[in-house]
Order: structure tokens, then C-alpha cells, then sequence
């Protein structure tokens, strides 16, 4: 994939694409359900909204950024810089830019940042999220878990 890769901070004017990445990540969930549409839509804003409100009290210092590939608005990933750990709150793409190696190349940017600081990076994903497989790959490794989470870290110790 040779399109440029960039951050842009998130605005309040970006609501509407930020919702329409996180839809893309549960429609298939939710769409099992037997909802129609607009059931779905209004499920997924509430919760849509839930989860934007709970990041932004845990994490009220992380940047929050929307990804674009190409100059394309593509994606959205949250990172807490705090507490001696570097933290992927959320990464998340729109279903037609998956697989395609964003992800990963953003992921060493902070694999690359954290060896630079000596923080390790963190990360919490479900267990059914199929990413788990590219966390393993780039060395992530898994440190604690519960029924539905598992804690992913890197290889990087404190310095």
C-alpha cells in the first residue's frame, strides 16, 4: 500500500464520520439481531455514544485522531500518553480500508515510539476481534484477561 498515511486531530464536526467508523465495526453484530435499520442505527448511536463518553472520562488527555490514507478519511485511533505507558485506546477502520496494511503501519509508528521512550504500549481487545492475529504478529503478547477483554503488551520494558 503506498498511499501516505496521516493523523489529523478529531473535531466536534467529525461526529457523523466517527460515528459511521464505529457502525462499521458492530453493523454485523448488531445486524444479527433481526433489527431493521433504523433500530440498529438508533441501538448503535446510544452505544456509539456510551463509548465516547466513557474514553473521554478515562482518557480526557489522549489525543484523538481520525486516519487518513490518501487524504481519504479512513479511520479514527485514540492514544493515552500517561502514567509511564503509552495506550492504544482505539483503532478502528471503515470496513472497505481494512487489510490493506494501515493499520499495521500505524501500530509500528507507536511500536517505534514506544522503543524510543522505553514505554511499553498497551492495548485492550475483545477476544473475538480478528486483529488479535496482527497484535501477535508485531509482537504483542498477551499479560492479562478476562471473559471478554484480553491485555495486550509489547516487549518493551521501563527504562
Amino acid at each position: 500500500m503506498g498511499d501516505i498515511v496521516t493523523l489529523v486531530d478529531s473535531t466536534p464536526g467529525d461526529e457523523d464520520f466517527l460515528f459511521k467508523v464505529y457502525a462499521g465495526v458492530r453493523r454485523e453484530e448488531v445486524a444479527a439481531w433481526g433489527w431493521d435499520r433504523a433500530q440498529q442505527d438508533g441501538f448503535l448511536r446510544m452505544q456509539f455514544m456510551a463509548q465516547q463518553g466513557g474514553y473521554r472520562a478515562r482518557f480526557p488527555d489522549a489525543v484523538y485522531s481520525i486516519i487518513r490514507c490518501g487524504g481519504i478519511p479512513v479511520g479514527s485511533m485514540i492514544v493515552a500518553r500517561e502514567k509511564g505507558e503509552i495506550m492504544l485506546v482505539d483503532i478502528a477502520l471503515l470496513p472497505e480500508h481494512r487489510r490493506k496494511g494501515t493499520g499495521r503501519r500505524l501500530l509500528e509508528g507507536l511500536l517505534a515510539e514506544s522503543a524510543r521512550t522505553g514505554l511499553p504500549l498497551r492495548l485492550s481487545v475483545r477476544r473475538d476481534n480478528p486483529s488479535i492475529r496482527l497484535y501477535s504478529q508485531i509482537g504483542f503478547s498477551v499479560v492479562a484477561e478476562d471473559d471478554v477483554y484480553l491485555m495486550m503488551e509489547n516487549g518493551t520494558r521501563y527504562k
